[in-house]
C-alpha cells in the first residue's frame, strides 16, 4: 500500500486545465501515531515539523532532554529508533513511506 500522498492544484491555462503537482508527502509513524511531511524531510525536521520540538531522546545517565544540535551526524545528540533498529542519528536519515520513529523519552 503506498504511503504518499500528493497535493495537486487544477488551473486554466489557454483554456484548458491543468493539473500541476505542489508538493508530495509522506505518511510515517512518529511514537505510534501517523504523521506526514513533505518528501526529501530528514527525521529530525520531521519531529520539529510535527511536534514543534527538537527533544528526541533523554540522557541515559542524568535523563536531560536531548536533541537535535549540529545537524551533520556528528554529536551523537538526535539518536532514535527508526524501524526497530536502536540509536540511529534522525539528522542523517532522510523519513521514507511507513517509517516508524520512536523516542526514547522517559
Amino acid at each position: 500500500m503506498a504511503h504518499l500522498i500528493f497535493r495537486l492544484k487544477r488551473f486554466r491555462l489557454n483554456g484548458l486545465y491543468v493539473v500541476r503537482r505542489l508538493h508530495m508527502q509522506v505518511r510515517f509513524f512518529l511514537d505510534g501515531q501517523s504523521r506526514e511531511v513533505p518528501k526529501g524531510t530528514k527525521v529530525s525536521a520531521a519531529i520539529f515539523l510535527t511536534e514543534r520540538a527538537l527533544h528526541s531522546r533523554d540522557s541515559e545517565v542524568s535523563s536531560q532532554p536531548r536533541g537535535m544540535f549540529c545537524g551533520i551526524g556528528c554529536c551523537y545528540e538526535c539518536l532514535v529508533n527508526i524501524d526497530g533498529v536502536p540509536k540511529q542519528r534522525s539528522c542523517l536519515v532522510e523519513v521514507a513511506p511507513g517509517m516508524e520513529i520512536e523516542r526514547d523519552l522517559k
